[in-house]
């Protein structure tokens, strides 16, 4: 559909407990973005200014061009996957050292900040906590909207709904109206 849309993964080598390498044949996930035709792009996620200038490249890309742009963050995950997972099993502690003492995203970007000779720099461990505390406040905030109509995921993206669209949202209706009582979690929308 040629939709203008900036599409971005986060390849963190792992899908839960298993690495890419053995999921799928290639290196990561932005071949088949080239395979569909889409511009793509893949940069170092944990490179903040490589991110940013790769996302305002794509922005302008979309803009320029009217057409969809793929982004393809590198990067690895520290931490376990959920609170079920424990990444200990399957993965070295050499190599979840290396990239948190090595890698670290935050790091990275207060030394470029101190090579520059940037004005203020903020501290780590402060930022850290002040961040936390913000998210925390942020979800309990959340926690007390109303959840909205599942059918309003159809909203919001067209001006006008494609017929394709308009009949998917019918079938959803349909579907909720025959089998409401078989989703629970829809009674907090």
């Amino acid at each position: 559909m040629k939709c203008q849309t900036l599409f971005l993964c986060r390849n963190n080598k792992y899908a839960i407990s298993t690495p890419v390498a053995d999921q799928y044949a290639a290196d990561g996930v932005i071949p088949r973005a080239i395979a569909l035709g889409v511009a793509s792009v893949r940069v170092d996620g944990n490179d903040a200014i490589a991110c940013l200038e790769a996302t305002r490249y794509a922005r302008n890309y979309i803009l320029k061009n009217k057409k969809p742009f793929f982004l393809e963050f590198m990067t690895y995950r520290v931490g376990d996957h959920s609170t079920s997972d424990n990444s200990a099993l399957y993965r070295d502690e050499d190599e979840r050292k290396f990239w948190r003492e090595k890698n670290d995203p935050i790091k990275r970007l207060t030394k470029f900040l101190k090579v520059i000779k940037h004005d203020s720099i903020p501290e780590e461990k402060e930022e850290r906590a002040k961040a936390r505390k913000e998210i925390v406040e942020s979800l309990h905030r959340c926690q007390t909207h109303k959840f909205p109509s599942a059918l309003s995921l159809f909203d919001d993206v067209y001006d006008k709904l494609p017929q394709n669209l308009l009949d998917q949202r019918e079938e959803l209706r349909e579907h909720l109206e025959m089998y409401g009582e078989k989703y629970e979690f829809l009674k907090k929308f």
